[in-house]
């Protein structure tokens, strides 16, 4: 049986929103603080979604004009060489907006990864869960409140 040309447009259209569904789904933004937001990643993280993860970061830093990006990766069963590049490179570019990233998460082999690549690691924040994240952001908020 043949589809009529606007019931395929009708479905070429529909498939375009679910995959902007789940580009959408697969890497959140949360404001957390007037200050800070969260990316929780979960899941399998590839070259492309890696990608993805660095536009998303850097148009959520500017967009909330945050001063603290936490990237959690705590739910992320593997990073290999590509994806620790990608998340150096969201670090830098959270940087260059006016902003600072925390690394919730980190495991050994990631540690080694990243280590691995030879990178400046001097700007690289990092703590071990999302709470001690957020603990973090909001103490070096008070403080500069008070000063």
């Amino acid at each position: 049986m043949r589809r009529s040309q606007a019931e395929q447009q009708a479905l070429i259209e529909q498939q375009a929103q679910l995959l902007a569904t789940i580009r959408q789904l697969s890497t959140p933004v949360l404001p957390v603080t007037q200050d800070a937001l969260v990316l929780p990643l979960i899941g399998d993280i590839d070259t492309a979604r890696s990608q993805q993860i660095v536009e998303t970061l850097l148009n959520s830093v500017q967009r909330y004009r945050t001063k603290w990006a936490i990237i959690d990766i705590t739910g992320v069963p593997l990073v290999d060489t590509a994806v620790a590049n990608h998340l150096i490179q969201a670090t830098q570019g959270v940087a260059l907006l006016g902003a600072r990233t925390i690394l919730v998460g980190v495991s050994p082999e990631l540690a080694q990864t990243i280590v691995g690549l030879g990178v400046d690691l001097k700007g690289l924040i990092s703590q071990s869960d999302l709470r001690s994240a957020i603990a973090f952001v909001l103490k070096r908020s008070q403080q500069r409140s008070f000063v």
